[in-house]
């Protein structure tokens, strides 16, 4: 049976419609913290120093260009896998069982102190989801060695821009870097204003589709020679309601592939990614910026499981076992399946 996430617009789902134009906005924001970023990147992003003269600031890797210097584009998902003779879409494939668990705890981590995504100390009484690892169809995929990651990225930067659920990636790398050294970590936060809602609401797929071709347009125009991961949509896991209505996320397995499809606003959104990552791929090639394409969109859609429910809050049932709490089903448990992110990062960036 496939399950699928529908998006009706009906006079019912107007929240869920104003919900979604949240995510619009929050384009609109991502667009103006890009063009921050790549305006000052020159004279140094800095969020965490490793080593010396070693830095990594997290999401778009740039390196100074000079006159010499040439890269070929590489924005297929596919890499090169000696073991089956070819290259797989490290992508498409299944969560299977993992006993070796997460590579840290929410104990080895400090970051994780008073972190809403920390699920264990916030009373999350199931392990299972952790002990679960993505496997693509036809590869294997090596976990993440932080010690060889630290050492490709000296001199270098690395930054993540974006929403909430990059902050709980972000969080989640340094994790687990955070086990191999000592790290040094600033946050720059931007806020700009955003369109107005009426505009949004009318034309929702075109304000979207302009959003990232601006972005892109900017980024693939640039004169720094940068790496840059562009990631699709993540799909959320409500059930019975939405974040304001009571929704909330119960299951304790994932799916398997054909067991869930995504709602037909995901849809909508992925493909325009695809659409304008496909445009910004052989405009950047041709000025040697490297985009590639990080396709969370199915893995993360069969993972209802892994996100932290009513423990966005610490110990929510501690006084009454019938409180009723906002429940949390978009971002993700750390640890959790987020950090499978970080091997298909390892792979495509280090490895690749």
């Amino acid at each position: 049976m496939v399950k699928k996430m529908r998006f009706d617009r009906t006079p019912s789902s107007i929240s869920k419609y104003n919900y979604v134009v949240v995510k619009i906005g929050v384009s609109v924001l991502i667009m103006g913290i890009v063009f921050h970023l790549f305006f000052s990147i020159s004279s140094g992003v800095d969020i965490i120093k490793v080593e010396q003269e070693g830095e990594i600031t997290l999401f778009v890797k740039e390196e100074a260009r000079t006159p010499s210097s040439s890269s070929q584009s590489q924005s297929s998902a596919s890499v090169e896998v000696p073991e089956v003779g070819g290259k797989c879409d490290i992508f498409i494939g299944d969560w299977v069982p993992d006993l070796s668990g997460p590579i840290y705890t929410n104990e080895s981590c400090h970051i994780l102190d008073d972190n809403p995504q920390n699920c264990m100390t916030n009373g999350r009484p199931d392990t299972g989801y952790l002990y679960w690892r993505w496997n693509p169809r036809d590869c294997q995929l090596p976990r993440f060695d932080a010690v060889r990651f630290l050492d490709f990225m000296k001199n270098k930067s690395w930054a993540f821009v974006g929403d909430s659920i990059s902050r709980n990636h972000d969080d989640s790398l340094m994790c687990i870097l955070s086990k191999g050294c000592n790290l040094l970590r600033e946050q720059h936060n931007h806020w700009m204003p955003l369109l107005p809602w009426k505009e949004l609401n009318r034309y929702l797929d075109l304000a979207y589709r302009k959003c990232l071709q601006l972005v892109l347009n900017y980024l693939t125009s640039s004169n720094h020679k940068a790496t840059i991961l562009f990631r699709t949509v993540t799909p959320d896991h409500f059930e019975n309601g939405e974040w304001f209505s009571g929704g909330t996320c119960k299951r304790t397995m994932p799916f398997k592939e054909g067991e869930i499809t995504l709602s037909n606003m995901d849809s909508m959104f992925r493909n325009i990614q695809l659409e304008e990552f496909q445009k910004a791929s052989k405009k950047g090639s041709k000025n040697e910026v490297n985009i590639k394409l990080l396709d969370m969109s199915q893995m993360t859609l069969l993972r209802p499981d892994g996100h932290p429910g009513p423990y966005r809050h610490f110990q929510p049932f501690a006084k009454d076992k019938n409180a009723k709490v906002q429940n949390d089903c978009l971002h993700w448990c750390l640890p959790g399946p987020i950090d499978s992110w970080n091997d298909l990062i390892m792979e495509m960036v280090v490895n690749s």
